[in-house]
C-alpha cells in the first residue's frame, strides 16, 4: 500500500490539508511570540540555548527554534502547545498514511522558521537513521502564511524514494567525524546530482498546504527575492512508530524521547 508517484519521485504535494485561518494564526503568534521573548531558546544552526538574532535593519529573528514542540520554556506553553495540535492533527496522519500505509509515526524533529534559510542541496537521512532505515519516514514542510514563487521556497530533485547513495559508493573514509563525513558526502553527492542536469521541483504553497519529501530526496531552499520579509514555517521530520523510545501523544503521532 502506497503512492506510486511519492515512490518514484520522492516528494508529494499536499493540498488544503488543514484549516487556513487556525495555520495563518498559529503562524503570526508564533512570529510575534518568539520575537518579544528576551530569553535564550534552543537554536537550530548551533544547537545552543540563545537570545533572538534578528535580520539586520528588522524585527524578524534569523536562528531559528530547534524542537519547539518540546524544548519552548514554560513561559511559552501557549505555543508549544498550539504548534503540538498543528503538527499532530490528524489530517497529517491521514495524509501520510496514503503515501505509506503506516499506522502510527514519531515526530523526531522540528523547527520553527520565521526567515528562509538558503540551505544547499543536502538530504535530510543524516538527520534521522541514516545508517538504518534511511529511506523510511517523511519531511513535512508547513507553510505558516501563504507563499509565492519570492518566498524562498524548498525544491527537490525527483528521486526514488528508496534510492540510497551509499557514502562508500561516493568513496567517503568512514574513520572521518560525522562533521567531516556529511560535509564530503553533500560535496561529492551535488556534484553527482547537478551533473545529470535533474528536474528540480518546487510548488507554490498556501497556509493550509505542506509539501513531503523522503529521507532521501535533494532537496534545497530557492533564495527569497527580500531577505528582509519573513517566510513562517514548520520542518517536521517524521518516522514509522516501529521500536522508537517515544511518548505517544494521538492515535496517529508519538514524540520522540530527547
Amino acid at each position: 500500500m502506497g503512492d506510486q508517484f511519492y515512490e518514484d519521485n520522492g516528494y508529494y504535494v499536499a493540498r488544503t490539508v488543514l484549516p487556513r485561518s487556525l495555520v495563518r494564526t498559529v503562524g503570526i503568534y508564533a512570529e510575534n511570540t518568539i520575537r518579544a521573548y528576551e530569553g535564550k531558546l534552543l537554536r537550530h544552526k548551533t544547537g545552543l540555548l540563545e537570545v533572538n538574532e534578528f535580520v539586520p535593519s528588522t524585527n524578524i529573528v534569523c536562528n531559528s527554534p530547534f524542537n519547539p514542540h518540546l524544548t519552548l520554556p514554560e513561559e511559552l506553553s501557549e505555543l508549544r502547545t498550539a504548534l503540538c495540535d498543528l503538527i499532530t492533527a490528524d489530517s497529517i496522519g491521514q495524509t501520510l498514511h496514503k503515501l505509506d500505509g503506516v499506522a502510527h509515526y514519531v515526530i523526531a524533529q522540528t523547527i520553527l522558521f520565521i526567515t528562509a534559510q538558503n540551505t544547499d542541496w543536502h538530504i535530510d537521512g543524516w538527520a534521522v537513521d541514516m545508517d538504518a532505515r534511511p529511506h523510511d519516514g517523511h519531511t513535512l514542510w508547513i507553510p505558516l502564511e501563504d507563499m509565492a514563487h519570492t518566498s524562498g521556497i524548498p525544491a527537490v530533485a525527483a528521486w526514488p524514494r528508496k534510492h540510497l547513495v551509499s557514502e562508500e559508493s561516493l568513496g567517503i573514509d568512514p574513520t572521518l567525524s560525522v562533521r567531516e563525513r556529511y560535509d564530503r558526502y553533500h560535496d561529492t553527492f551535488n556534484k553527482r546530482l547537478l551533473a545529470k542536469s535533474p528536474q528540480v521541483v518546487s510548488a507554490v504553497l498556501r497556509a493550509g498546504d505542506f509539501m513531503v519529501w523522503a529521507p532521501l530526496t535533494p532537496h534545497c531552499s530557492l533564495p527569497p527575492l527580500d531577505p528582509q520579509k519573513t517566510r513562517l514555517s514548520l520542518q517536521v521530520l517524521v518516522r514509522p512508530a516501529k521500536d522508537a523510545d517515544a511518548t505517544r501523544m494521538t492515535d496517529w503521532f508519538s514524540f520522540l524521547n530527547l
